[in-house]
């Protein structure tokens, strides 16, 4: 190889190494990126070593004090939703509602939060005991939503918050939507499922799904009633055909309406879920 063929393969190799896409962190965010009303949907655990409550609600007060007097090691299963407004310059409020080991929860609460350049952020957040949470947090979608993370010692918790209307009304939402649903029932283990759903616009919901729950899966058609509340959370009552079982959920309509972020509300019941338009 002579000289100016090995200067003119260097060069090929330093124009191309220009043109590769180079890895950044995105920026430019501010507080005013987190701005309006938002629906948070968040699940995890709990450890003995708690030292707060979750999401924005207070730890239930049964399932406090049973964990003062559990081992090392002991999970409790946390999963909850929450409604929240940021004004855009760092402060917010809401109402959140939480179900550990299948006892429930809820409640207002109000909070801080501070967006940086680089679009992490983080949130303080006080409940109504007066108890303080933290969450560190990054913002997505440009400001559409964001993905959070607890900080508080001896909470294992995560969620995602995602752009809700201010306000809603049940004509809002109707039509054929695609579902899932995971956690666990106390007494019986796993419970998860898929299926569809016909909202028919005037409160009535027809449902089929494959279902697993205590050990076994089936088949399972329900029927039953959705209310869409003024600030566009959600009370979804089922009831299945075959042996009458209930099951109601709460939950939160985002992203324009298209998903609904759902808690299931039973005693003894830690189960979230997912409706999406089809």
């Amino acid at each position: 190889m002579n000289a100016y063929t090995a200067l003119r393969i260097a060069t090929g190799l330093a124009l191309a190494i220009g043109w590769m896409p180079q890895a950044r962190a995105f920026s430019g965010c501010t507080n005013n990126s987190l701005n309006g009303t938002y629906g948070l949907q968040f699940s995890g655990a709990l450890t003995p070593g708690a030292s707060s409550g979750v999401g924005g609600a207070t730890t239930p007060d049964k399932v406090r004090s049973l964990m003062s007097a559990e081992v090392p090691g002991t999970v409790n299963i946390a999963a909850g939703f929450a409604r929240l407004y940021l004004d855009g310059g760092g402060n917010l409020f809401g109402n959140a509602a939480l179900t550990v080991n299948g006892s429930w929860s809820e409640g207002p609460m109000s909070g801080s939060y501070n967006v940086n350049d680089d679009c992490t952020a983080s949130i303080t957040l006080t409940d109504s005991s007066g108890g303080t949470q933290s969450f560190d947090g990054v913002v997505v979608n440009r400001g559409d939503g964001a993905v959070l993370r607890q900080t508080d010692k001896g909470v294992a918790v995560s969620g995602s918050m995602s752009r809700a209307r201010n306000s809603c009304q049940s004509s809002d939402i109707g039509g054929n939507f695609g579902f899932r649903t995971g956690g666990t029932i106390l007494n019986s283990g796993p419970f998860t499922s898929i299926g569809t759903l016909y909202l028919d616009g005037d409160g009535n919901v027809t449902v089929s799904e494959s279902r697993f729950s205590g050990g076994v899966s089936a088949q399972v058609a329900s029927t039953g009633t959705i209310t869409v509340s003024l600030d566009c959370t959600v009370t979804l009552s089922l009831a299945a055909t075959a042996d009458g079982s209930l099951a109601t959920y709460r939950g939160i309509l985002v992203n324009n309406l298209k998903e609904l972020l759902l808690v299931r509300a039973d005693d003894g019941t830690t189960v979230t879920g997912d409706m999406m338009v089809q």
